[in-house]
């Protein structure tokens, strides 16, 4: 996508040879693996200028899993990794709206739900979710 110039944003791969690894050492990941995705996270991080985890700049990233074949509609994707009661503080600070920290709660939400949980009711007569402000949207406890 990046080669006919479309935005895309940065990040990495770990391949399913991981998940094989995973299985065949006892259900315990490479002992090179957490280096690689630190240094994977830290390239990053530097490229947008944002830090996994931190309380005023925090990086938020997304993980699509995927398999050796193609299963449409099997595998799952977590949006807004990296979201959670310390870095939604820095989410609602300028230059981002308040509303955003709670749309990002409920696309993470909507994502991960099962799909009978997916489709919500308008909540104030709004039925974007990206329209609710803070007072509505809340972190999740």
């Amino acid at each position: 996508m990046a080669s006919i110039g479309l935005p895309v944003p940065p990040g990495f791969t770990i391949t399913a040879d991981v998940c094989t690894a995973f299985y065949d050492n006892g259900k315990k990941y490479p002992d090179e693996l957490k280096g690689q995705v630190d240094t994977a996270l830290a390239a990053i991080e530097k490229s947008v200028g944002l830090n996994f985890g931190d309380h005023n700049h925090p990086l938020l990233v997304s993980v699509r899993s995927g398999a050796r074949v193609s299963m449409p509609g099997m595998m799952d994707t977590v949006l807004n990794l990296g979201l959670n009661d310390i870095t939604v503080e820095g989410l609602a600070r300028p230059p981002t709206t308040r509303a955003s920290p709670g749309t990002l709660t409920a696309a993470s939400s909507r994502c991960t739900a099962p799909s009978s949980w997916r489709r919500s009711p308008p909540v104030r007569g709004i039925i974007e979710h990206a329209k609710l402000d803070a007072d509505v949207i809340e972190t999740p406890r």
